[in-house]
């Protein structure tokens, strides 16, 4: 089950600002097999060099702070539930669907009900894979069949 709230007043936000944690947070040192994994599923990216950061774009080599925030925000959770024995509450509001279904199937590998995602664009999930979610604590299922979420 993916936890959901839209509620922008959220002041229990672990994580905030997505970029700033990723920029002086994770390396690629930190990068596992999954990581790699959602470098190339989400920004069709290739880590070139662990020890650099540098990854092959189909713009060209960068490194990885030139992520897109969809993917950094899915490496900064995957960094945090190494990291953290408690439950994570993560904007991920400026995730493409893209993005969002990638750290929704992470979630679901990783078996974990416990994290909270605050989403506040009015498109929500209609575009995400069919799955359960919980959003703002109602139970919710086909989204991607057109219901409309919130406003």
């Amino acid at each position: 089950m993916i936890n959901i709230s839209t509620n922008a007043e959220n002041k229990e936000l672990s994580i905030g600002d997505v970029e700033s944690f990723f920029n002086y947070k994770v390396t690629a040192s930190h990068f596992s097999e999954q990581d790699i994994k959602v470098l190339s599923d989400i920004d069709d990216a290739v880590l070139l060099d662990k020890n650099t950061g540098a990854i092959q774009t189909p713009f060209g080599i960068t490194d990885i702070t030139h992520l897109s925030t969809g993917c950094k925000t899915v490496l900064c959770y995957l960094y945090l539930r190494r990291k953290e024995t408690s439950s994570i509450i993560l904007d991920v509001t400026e995730c493409g669907y893209n993005a969002l279904d990638v750290l929704f199937e992470c979630v679901e590998k990783q078996g974990d009900s416990d994290s909270v995602f605050v989403l506040r664009h009015k498109q929500g999930l209609i575009k995400c894979k069919d799955r359960e979610y919980t959003i703002n604590g109602h139970s919710e299922k086909n989204l991607n069949k057109g219901v409309v979420l919130y406003g």
